[in-house]
């Protein structure tokens, strides 16, 4: 399996990122729990994507391996204030799939409130049946859409990235895990608490209010360092 690392190619914080990585790849981000879900549900498309490093652990493992990457993830701790703010600079527009229905409602409302000229073209739910799966991708507006962001489990997210650029989508498309149905359920805007955040304790903070991650973070997790630390993953750098 090789995955892509991204510190040389997207570099949001360095103002880098300019919606066009690499002619048909999309972006993704992989931790220890996706790392072995996403190549498995993607088999050779996985050269498709241009995939960042979301985890601590997972950068430490892999700079000891010789590799180099900051952590990059698609939520308001990283590189989300800088998509939705360079899309709204440049006038790109957006739309959104994941969550719930109401939830991709809420977050868009909140979105809107957060930048106020941004362009949402469209905003729907990730648990649609196959007939409304092949709507959402056959809609002009997600077609013309600049920037596609999927927010739909690890495997599905990307699958539906790759649906929609054979559906016509020419954009630049994105995944971003629960940052959807987390943001439309805070408070406010942002999920993790500061103090969370500074501790470095989102995967705790995860399970307490998420309980269904609770396995990933202690069965998925440990098994899939394991596999790592017997090197079944194979990097390069980009």
């Amino acid at each position: 399996m090789v995955l892509n690392s991204m510190k040389s190619s997207f570099n949001v914080i360095g103002r880098e990122f300019n919606l066009s990585v690499a002619p048909g790849k999309d972006v993704s981000f992989l931790n220890f729990s996706s790392i072995d879900i996403v190549p498995r549900a993607l088999g050779a498309s996985l050269e498709k994507f241009n995939f960042g490093c979301d985890g601590g652990l997972l950068c430490l493992l892999m700079y000891l391996r010789g590799i180099s990457v900051e952590r990059y993830s698609f939520d308001f701790t990283s590189v989300a204030n800088d998509v939705f703010g360079l899309c709204e600079e440049l006038g790109k527009s957006i739309y959104l799939v994941g969550g719930e229905k109401l939830e991709a409602e809420l977050f868009s409302v909140k979105l809107r409130y957060l930048y106020p000229r941004l362009r949402i073209d469209g905003a729907v739910g990730g648990y649609f049946s196959g007939e409304e799966r092949a709507n959402v991708l056959g809609s002009p507006a997600l077609q013309k859409a600049d920037v596609l962001i999927a927010g739909l489990g690890a495997g599905r997210q990307e699958q539906f990235l790759l649906d929609a650029r054979t559906a016509g989508f020419k954009g630049f498309g994105i995944t971003c895990g629960a940052f959807i149905s987390q943001t439309a359920n805070s408070r406010g805007t942002h999920y993790y608490p500061s103090l969370i955040n500074t501790l470095r304790l989102r995967w705790f903070y995860r399970m307490v209010k998420e309980p269904h991650t609770i396995r990933r973070y202690l069965l998925d997790y440990p098994l899939n360092i394991g596999r790592f630390l017997l090197g079944k993953y194979r990097f390069t750098q980009c």
